[in-house]
């Protein structure tokens, strides 16, 4: 009896430990509630400083990353997910290969390092804004089957990392994206790589103009693809047409078909 008593006391006391490492968010300071609600489970992370930056965390996500990604891409994440979950992992324990974070259906599974280590030190505490950006992508019926080809996401993530208060990181950000964009142009000469000619166009777009960004996805708002050939063709329009039409010759000479 004494053993089952201990092992009952162990038992509970694990669950109540697990169970203060779910955190749910529902509304926000001045909102009463908030159209996705924002769910983190740190029972996988083994160090106990590590776990304490979860609930600022996922209130980050909630509060500051879902508003900033409503604003720039116009997209209503509620119609797919009424909620996203989050499950963070230590790098030994990750149950996915080749990545530090996988997304599907409504749910993040991500390691430490990358979402609650990697700002930690930010102005605003810990956040991230590339995960959440799938499921941004993966709601909108132009950009869903895009998506795993990170298309839009350096605008994207530099921008919503400014709206969220980040400013150390959106100049340090911006300062090496300058740096990239002459080498990108370099590269082009060797590997005609279309999705390559249309990271350059969207980049200095965004360097001419951050508000691009906001026309990026407002252009592509009232798209329905009727099949792959016309999507691509489609997202390679919307890029020239936020160029003033300077982007279609580039375009197509670097590996993108007529269009």
């Amino acid at each position: 009896m004494r053993i089952l008593v201990a092992l009952w006391v162990a038992a509970a006391a694990t669950s109540m430990a697990h169970a203060a490492d779910v955190v749910m968010i529902t509304a926000c300071p001045g909102q009463t509630a908030i159209p996705v609600k924002f769910v983190i489970d740190c029972s996988h992370v083994k160090d106990a400083a590590t776990r304490q930056l979860c609930a600022p965390f996922i209130a980050n996500q909630a509060c500051k990353v879902l508003p900033a990604y409503r604003k720039i891409t116009g997209i209503r994440l509620e119609q797919r997910c009424p909620t996203i979950t989050y499950t963070i992992y230590d790098k030994d324990n990750f149950p996915h290969s080749g990545a530090g974070g996988m997304s599907y259906s409504c749910q993040i599974d991500h390691m430490a390092q990358y979402a609650l280590l990697q700002w930690a030190h930010s102005k605003i505490g810990p956040y991230e804004v590339h995960e959440i950006l799938h499921h941004y992508q993966m709601t909108s019926r132009e950009l869903a089957a895009m998506t795993a080809g990170h298309v839009l996401f350096r605008s994207s993530m530099n921008e919503a990392i400014r709206e969220v208060g980040d400013s150390a990181s959106y100049d340090s950000f911006l300062a090496v994206w300058k740096r990239d964009i002459p080498q990108m142009r370099a590269r082009l000469q060797n590997e005609g790589i279309c999705n390559l000619a249309r990271s350059v166009i969207e980049g200095e777009l965004y360097l001419q103009d951050s508000k691009n960004v906001y026309r990026f996805y407002s252009k592509l708002a009232p798209i329905v693809p009727k099949n792959p050939i016309d999507r691509e063709a489609r997202f390679n329009a919307m890029l020239n047409d936020v160029a003033g039409g300077k982007a279609k010759e580039f375009l197509t000479t670097y590996g993108c078909a007529p269009f």
